[in-house]
C-alpha cells in the first residue's frame, strides 16, 4: 500500500471581539481545548469587550460529532494519526492569522492563551514562529516534549495556570512537569487555583 499526501484548500473559522478597534494595546489569541468550538470559547473573554484589548479565537481544523453520528459538533486541533502533517497544517493556519493581526494591530502586544489541547498547539506554534510575542499563558495544559528545546519558546515569558483538582493533571504530574520546565531553562510563573479542568472567570480576569 502506498500513502499519498495532497495539499488542499480548507476554510477555517476565526471569531473575534474588538478586532475593529485599530488602537488596541494588546491582542489575545485564544486557542480552545479538545472538543470545544471557538464561538463558545471566545465568550470567556467577554470581560475584555470594553477594554483596549482585542481577542481572536481560531477554531481547530478538525470538526466532529461529540456523540455518535449527530448532535453537538465540536473541534480538535490534532490527533495521533498523521501527526506531523497536522502540526504543519495548524502552524500554517495560525501563522496566516498572525500575519493579518500584525497588519491590523501593528503596535499591539501579542498574548497567546492555550487551554488544554490548545496549550500544546500554542507551544508548538510559538516554537516555530518568527515573531516575538509578549507572553504565553498555558491553562490546564503542558509544554510538549518536541517543543522543550525551542529557543523561541525558551525566550517567551510563560504563565502556567493549574487547578488543584484537575482530573487530567494530577499534582504529581504537575510537579514533575514543572521540574522539567525549570531544568530546560524556561521563564515560567506558576499560578494555582482551586478547581478542575476548566477556565474560571475570576482567575482569567486577574491575568489581564
Amino acid at each position: 500500500m502506498k500513502e499519498i499526501f495532497i495539499k488542499t484548500q480548507k476554510t477555517a473559522r476565526v471569531f473575534s471581539e474588538n478586532s475593529e478597534n485599530k488602537e488596541v494595546e494588546e491582542v489575545v489569541i485564544a486557542l480552545h481545548g479538545y472538543a470545544q468550538l471557538a464561538s463558545f470559547f471566545i465568550k470567556k473573554f467577554s470581560f475584555l469587550k470594553e477594554t483596549n484589548t482585542a481577542v481572536y479565537a481560531p477554531e481547530g481544523l478538525s470538526k466532529f460529532y461529540w456523540q455518535g453520528m449527530g448532535g453537538r459538533v465540536v473541534a480538535s486541533w490534532m490527533t495521533k494519526e498523521d501527526r506531523a502533517n497536522e502540526i504543519i497544517d495548524q502552524q500554517f493556519y495560525l501563522n496566516s492569522i498572525l500575519d493579518q493581526i500584525i497588519i491590523a494591530h501593528p503596535k499591539a502586544k501579542i498574548t497567546v492563551l492555550g487551554f488544554s489541547q490548545g496549550s500544546a498547539t500554542a507551544c508548538r506554534w510559538i516554537s516555530k514562529m518568527n515573531h516575538n510575542i509578549h507572553r504565553l499563558i498555558i491553562w490546564a495544559g503542558d509544554i510538549p516534549e518536541d517543543a522543550l528545546t525551542s529557543k523561541q519558546l525558551l525566550s517567551t515569558p510563560i504563565k502556567i495556570v493549574l487547578g488543584d483538582n484537575d482530573e487530567f493533571i494530577s499534582s504529581e504530574t504537575a510537579e514533575k512537569r514543572m521540574r522539567t520546565y525549570m531544568k530546560s531553562g524556561f521563564d515560567i510563573k506558576r499560578i494555582n487555583y482551586e478547581g478542575g479542568h476548566k477556565i474560571y472567570p475570576e482567575i482569567l480576569e486577574k491575568l489581564f
